[in-house]
């Protein structure tokens, strides 16, 4: 998909350098060893093995006054000493570009790939709130070996008629295909556009709407079609207090009408939430959000549970510290599993210390505990810890360290596992193009 994107994306970058433009312009290879104690994820037949990477990869950066284009690609060479049928080869490609039609009007447009092979698929994600953006991994698994591919892609249209006034509508098309035929594959279709409008320094509302159409095209076909549409509405309210605290009050409605109830019934859930959020101080921050939901179920009895949410975000002069903790419903779709509705709590935290840019540590725990489908007999709860040691030799060449612990804790004995990783790299980078700083974005 993503290869597929240049002739469209051709007009952001003009024939010839403008003075004006930045670019830069940086290949790198890394060389990477790991050990994994449980390759497959499986409980009942743990195999070890000790695998290499070879990773050659590049990234492009350009910006001006009116448009950018951020550009990554990295090819993983897997080869495994015991087990070489697992041998493979990993693409990664993410782009991100904008483009300023006017100065008030913004198109963007951004493409994220992966292909693979492993049972955990690792997204890097963020969580966007008002205390920033907080680093968080997406994670998705499912034992024994699978070749699959995913693909979002997300085109978007800006429109700013004010100072925190806007208009903006979105696309956003996921993709998951799987090699093994006893694999659901799945694509979404999520149509959006959210209005923004403050009308004083204390006064702001945000409308939003999503219609959402997804395919699943499953293993066998006398299986009910998992195929649905949805509607998703949810409308803000914020009123600042000061230039440090302010307070959002939030309603929303979603809805999942499926083509077969024989696959599962059509459900409703409304759900109110009210957030406060302050800084202490320009390095401390913090939010806590309580709210309510309840989920209308065809022909069943109405499920309640409360939701809520608590973050902290601090930082000093050489560390950062980000925690969360938050609980309530969640929808998954789109990967190996499908699992849809579910409620849930977890607890998140990374610690990052940062000598220098020399080296640089970072701690990460995250403990998530899921009740899928709302039936409280299939509960699992899941841990993953890590830790990363990077250190930079010089401009061009860094070495790191890594540590990762996943364990699953299951009602059903086949989703139980535990695995350990070792990984050691060493990466080398270098500036071959670099005219002013980097993109601002």
């Amino acid at each position: 998909m993503i290869l597929m994107l240049f002739p469209t994306l051709s007009f952001l970058v003009p024939s010839h350098a403008k003075a004006a433009a930045q670019v830069t312009v940086t290949p790198r290879f890394s060389l990477e060893a790991y050990y994994d104690t449980n390759i497959d994820l499986d409980p009942n037949n743990e195999k070890d093995d000790l695998i290499m990477v070879y990773s050659p990869g590049i990234t492009i950066d350009y910006f001006d006054e009116r448009r950018g284009l951020e550009l990554d690609y990295e090819l993983g060479i897997n080869r495994y000493q015991d087990y070489d049928e697992n041998n493979t080869t990993t693409h990664d490609a993410t782009l991100n570009a904008w483009y300023f039609l006017t100065r008030h009007l913004e198109l963007s447009l951004t493409d994220d790939f992966r292909k693979g092979n492993d049972p955990r698929d690792v997204r890097e994600e963020t969580i966007q709130t008002p205390l920033g953006e907080i680093p968080t991994y997406d994670i998705r698994e499912s034992r024994g070996r699978n070749k699959y591919w995913r693909n979002r892609f997300n085109p978007d249209l800006r429109w700013e008629f004010g100072r925190d006034r806007y208009v903006d509508v979105g696309y956003t098309n996921s993709r998951f295909e799987n090699d093994r035929e006893d694999l659901t594959d799945s694509m979404e279709n999520v149509y959006s556009t959210t209005l923004g409008y403050r009308f004083n320094v204390r006064h702001s509302v945000e409308i939003e709407y999503e219609f959402t159409d997804a395919e699943f095209d499953l293993p066998e076909d006398n299986q009910p079609s998992e195929d649905f549409i949805g509607h998703d509405i949810s409308a803000t309210y914020s009123y600042a207090f000061s230039r440090h605290t302010h307070l959002e009050f939030t309603g929303s409605y979603t809805s999942r009408i499926y083509d077969n109830e024989e696959y599962r019934p059509d459900y409703d859930v409304e759900d109110v939430s009210l957030a406060l959020y302050h800084s202490f101080s320009p390095t401390f921050s913090a939010y806590a959000t309580l709210g309510y939901f309840w989920r209308n179920i065809q022909d069943n009895p109405q499920q309640t549970n409360p939701s809520w949410e608590l973050g902290i975000s601090k930082r000093g002069r050489h560390w950062t510290f980000n925690s969360a903790f938050e609980g309530g419903y969640r929808e998954r779709y789109i990967d190996r599993e499908n699992l849809g509705y579910e409620e849930f709590w977890s607890v998140t935290a990374d610690f990052s210390h940062n000598y220098h840019d020399k080296w640089i540590n970072t701690l990460s725990w995250d403990f998530d505990h899921e009740r899928i489908g709302g039936e409280s007999s299939n509960t699992r709860s899941t841990i993953d810890f890590t830790l990363t040691s990077r250190y930079n030799i010089n401009r061009w060449l860094a070495t790191e360290f890594e540590y990762d612990y996943l364990r699953r804790i299951a009602d059903v004995d086949e989703d139980e596992y535990r695995d350990h990783r070792v990984f050691l790299r060493l990466i080398a980078y270098y500036d071959i193009i670099r005219t002013g700083p980097r993109s601002p974005r």
